[in-house]
């Protein structure tokens, strides 16, 4: 599904596939993801003002040109998100999901 120039307002997306979804040029306020798979999705050059993910599968998901600051992603599988450090500055994780974002420092972990 392509969500493209659109208005994502007060909407729930909950125990849903929704694998490969775009969501471009967005504007998002009051959007929840709770028990849904998003794997290989992506959002691009979209503005936030209230999102929220729980148990919510991004794994290969993309991160470009969007702030989610302050959002939490603890309960997500974050397993090979692509992004940058802008798109990502703030949020919150847990301690396992730390290993996930590592890479993206380019800081090798050695025992």
């Amino acid at each position: 599904t392509n969500f493209n120039d659109c208005l994502l307002k007060d909407i729930s997306f909950i125990n849903c596939v929704s694998k490969y979804s775009v969501y471009t040029n967005c504007k998002i306020s009051n959007l929840i993801f709770k028990d849904t798979n998003l794997n290989s999705s992506s959002f691009y050059n979209s503005s936030i003002i209230k999102i929220e993910f729980e148990n919510t599968d991004l794994t290969k998901s993309e991160f470009y040109e969007t702030l989610f600051n302050g959002v939490d992603f603890s309960t997500c599988i974050i397993d090979g998100l692509l992004t940058d450090l802008k798109c990502i500055k703030g949020i919150k994780i847990n301690l396992n999901q730390s290993a996930d974002l590592i890479g993206l420092l380019d800081i090798e972990v050695i025992d």
